[in-house]
């Protein structure tokens, strides 16, 4: 069960992101992954329906310059003018926001692949308010 969806991102950017849904509300938990470069959060969906299977909703989101949230050419590979890697971040973590919004209650674990993984590092170093662990 996906969706695809668009919410704000940092400085009011529409950023684009998935959803995988398990099935009878039987959720243990809630993976958010932070793909890698040149990526886009498609390529994860093998593992996301692995995930759900397992009891974990999956989200996650195309980065700044990545997928469908950089649809004009001159967005392809690009995050932002003035601090770039950070406003990847503060857009992963309104999604984390998001996520909490619509799952209080289960514990949100943020998976990093590659520049992802990056990424999230630089997530916990901002903010750890919402997030139960890092992969």
């Amino acid at each position: 069960m996906k969706q695809s969806f668009y919410y704000r991102g940092h400085q009011e950017k529409e950023i684009f992101a998935q959803k995988w849904d398990v099935e009878n509300n039987s959720a243990k938990g809630v993976v958010q992954i932070a793909h890698g470069m040149a990526e886009h959060i498609g390529r994860y969906e093998y593992f996301a329906n692995v995930l759900t299977q397992h009891g974990y909703i999956v989200y996650g989101n195309d980065h700044r310059g990545h997928g469908q949230t950089a649809l004009k050419d001159e967005e392809k590979r690009f995050f932002a003018e003035e601090n770039g890697f950070d406003t990847v971040v503060y857009d992963m973590i309104a999604l984390t926001k998001h996520i909490s919004t619509e799952h209080s209650g289960l514990p949100i674990f943020l998976f990093g692949h590659s520049m992802g993984s990056f990424l999230t590092r630089r997530y916990i170093q901002l903010d750890t308010d919402n997030i139960h662990g890092v992969i």
